[in-house]
């Protein structure tokens, strides 16, 4: 069992020595130019988005909706890194050491990111309403922390060297957030679990469907379909 075990730590360094000298001197300084080019655009956007939001919040809310608003984020970034327990890291490990395992390290990564995410999300919500401890913020603190296990998928992109998707993805969700706040705060919307679900029967209602369940439960699961096949595609 020991020569087996020595024979595949050889093989494996062989591959790894063959990957490193196979791999251009040239295409390494663009891989890191570029690479880092899309970094930097993605860094100065995502520090720029959540300051933009706050000032937008500052101008159009009072000083209690705005303490309340600091007081979710900065409860969600304290309880994200209970949810993400190192997968980030761990993807840029072992995707560049197995490539041919890619789909399968980054399907299980995204899966258990989610389920942590909902575990705590449903921690949040039963301690909220049972203790009051988020002060009934649980909710939107549990929404958040569900949302924030898409961002798995730039790990994956970046430990795959594809920097402009991975970038471009970072930036396509912070200017969501920031518009989608925008839109809600200047429609005069203060959002909560019923006005979400009523707002969500309406636009069915609207869409001309009687049975406003069935219709939502066709609708979600079919957004879920889409969001399975795109990732697979990724893949």
């Amino acid at each position: 069992s020991q020569s087996m075990l020595e024979k595949s730590r050889q093989s494996l360094e062989t591959e790894r020595n063959t990957d490193a000298n196979s791999f251009p001197l040239d295409a390494a300084f663009r891989f890191l130019f570029v690479g880092g080019a899309w970094n930097l655009i993605s860094v100065v956007v995502n520090r720029l988005v959540p300051n933009l939001i706050v000032i937008v919040m500052a101008l159009l809310l009072n000083p209690a909706e705005v303490g309340v608003y600091s007081y979710i984020i900065a409860s969600y970034t304290v309880l994200s890194l209970l949810a993400d327990l190192g997968i980030a890291f761990a993807l840029q490990k072992f995707i560049p050491e197995h490539p041919a395992q890619t789909g399968k390290i980054s399907t299980t990564a995204l899966t258990l990111r989610f389920l942590n995410s909902l575990v705590l999300a449903l921690v949040c919500l039963g301690a909220d309403r049972f203790w009051k401890v988020l002060n009934g913020h649980g909710f939107y603190i549990g929404l958040l922390l569900v949302c924030s296990s898409l961002v798995t998928v730039n790990f994956v992109w970046n430990a795959r060297l594809k920097y402009k998707p991975s970038s471009l993805f970072a930036i396509a969700r912070s200017v969501f957030w920031l518009v989608f706040a925008i839109m809600l705060v200047l429609s005069g919307k203060r959002v909560t679990v019923r006005s979400v679900l009523r707002s969500a029967r309406n636009c069915v209602a609207r869409a001309g469907c009687r049975n406003t369940r069935f219709c939502v439960s066709t609708v979600t699961r079919s957004c879920l379909i889409l969001a399975w096949r795109l990732w697979v595609r990724m893949l």
